[in-house]
């Protein structure tokens, strides 16, 4: 599969370094000259210092042989006018727009199949429905929930006061008479597939896998207790923070969303009739004490200053806040955050490039959840009477050593495997899999009998 990117800001770079460490065919195409010369130096693949809706010029690209064209810059129009151009002389490339404007969305433009575009990304609205998704989920760790099931992926700071510090996996398990998996750990920045002797260590962040009713018993045994969040505080009129404190007004909870642009604090009053509008700058800690902010259930910091929103966020939670949301992209303060006490983060970068890789896989490949920037991933397969995986039970499947089959959708019931567990037909599985055995992991469960 070849796939060439337009724009090396945080969402083409970062889709084509996750396409590089599956060894895929990736060409990355940059107009600015130094962010040009720093993707050629730090990614595996070919950089071109050119003009991405300037046909002529990308043509080095190899268009004629690419399966996709990702049009990802930072320009709404520079991306839907070079997906038009490329689908003109290249119509079976299958072309996806990064469209940030909600105007052009509500438009049919997309409609027209003239303007050659098969899917479109808008970071905002996916970096939105992340965290309203989180909220759902009491905002007391970062979600993850795999469509049609029950099942979740929790990812749980480990401090010093944790009951899951210095215990093994198969300790915890035997503790706690629940069925859930630890599925993956992360550590001094790297990733462990565990097995039942690894041992849990402070500042570990981990991955919990195990049906909803049964995760909140499981977090509560670990210090994570589920609260009624009705109170919530929104920091950030942007369109993130707009869309998720319009939401959340509509829908009974009691909204207050602060910023410091007064004009944008009228605007906001006006459209969202459901929420408080407060015009005040988040940094002065005096608004906490007028307003009374940290007398919140959950604050959601979104502003475009990412230092500020975990400060903020912080310093909510100092002053009383019960829970703090934090919408993050830099990959090195994913994890600072939660060092930090922040609850949950939110990566408008990361959700944006989960819909696209999404989009990107193929055959029996349902969804894909992007985890740790890219390093790993919670990949869903479908499973046929075809498949080669079919009747084997998972201990006697070559599953690859950076991988681990996490829980199987069966007739409508949701399964936490062991080995002895037999794959059938029509089953969902769901793997949590380090990035650099991806492929081997696809070809597995792809494998047809012969």
């Amino acid at each position: 599969m070849k796939t060439v990117i337009v724009g090396a800001g945080q969402v083409g770079y970062n889709l084509a370094e996750q396409l590089i460490m599956e060894s895929r065919d990736v060409v990355l195409i940059e107009k600015n000259a130094s962010r040009a010369q720093y993707a050629a130096a730090h990614l595996d693949c070919l950089v071109l210092h050119a003009d991405g809706k300037d046909l002529e010029e990308i043509r080095p690209a190899g268009l004629y042989e690419a399966d996709y064209f990702v049009a990802a810059t930072d320009s709404d129009e520079v991306n839907i006018i070079a997906c038009f151009l490329v689908s003109a002389e290249f119509p079976k490339i299958k072309k996806i727009a990064r469209v940030r404007n909600l105007y052009y969305l509500k438009t049919t433009l997309f409609a027209s199949p003239h303007l050659g575009i098969d899917f479109v990304v808008n970071q905002e609205t996916e970096a939105a429905k992340a965290i309203l998704n989180t909220v759902r989920h009491g905002a007391i760790t970062e979600v993850t929930v795999f469509e049609n099931t029950r099942i979740e992926l929790r990812k749980l700071f480990i401090d010093g006061h944790s009951s899951f510090r210095n215990q093994t996996l198969k300790r915890i398990k035997g503790n706690i008479k629940e069925d859930f998996l630890i599925a993956g750990i992360i550590r001094d920045d790297g990733i462990i597939v565990p097995t039942g002797s690894t041992r849990i260590e402070e500042n570990d962040h981990i991955y919990l896998v195990a049906e909803e009713s049964t995760m909140d018993r499981v977090l509560e045994k670990a210090g994570k207790t589920k609260s009624r969040l009705r109170h919530v505080v929104v920091v950030g009129g942007s369109m993130i923070g707009r869309y998720v404190a319009g939401y959340l007004g509509r829908n009974r909870y009691t909204v207050r969303l602060v910023d410091r642009d007064e004009n944008k604090c009228r605007e906001l009053a006006e459209s969202l009739s459901d929420v408080l509008v407060l015009n005040a700058d988040i940094s002065d800690e005096s608004i906490f004490q007028d307003e009374r902010l940290a007398e919140t259930d959950l604050i959601i910091t979104a502003t475009d200053n990412e230092e500020l929103n975990i400060l903020a966020g912080v310093y909510a939670k100092t002053k009383g806040a019960g829970r703090a949301l934090a919408l993050v992209s830099r990959p090195n303060y994913l994890n600072l955050a939660a060092n930090l006490g922040i609850d949950a983060t939110v990566s408008p970068k990361l959700s944006s490039v989960n819909a696209i890789v999404q989009y990107l896989r193929r055959g029996n490949i349902r969804s894909i959840h992007t985890l740790f920037d890219g390093r790993s991933e919670v990949i869903e397969f479908t499973l046929s009477d075809q498949h080669a995986v079919v009747g084997t039970p998972l201990k006697d499947l070559k599953v690859p050593k950076h991988a681990l089959v996490l829980a199987i959708r069966r007739e409508g019931a949701d399964l936490i495997p062991d080995g002895h567990t037999v794959l059938q037909a029509n089953d969902l599985v769901m793997v949590f899999v380090k990035k650099g055995a991806i492929e081997k992991l696809e070809r597995l469960f792809s494998e047809e009998r012969t």
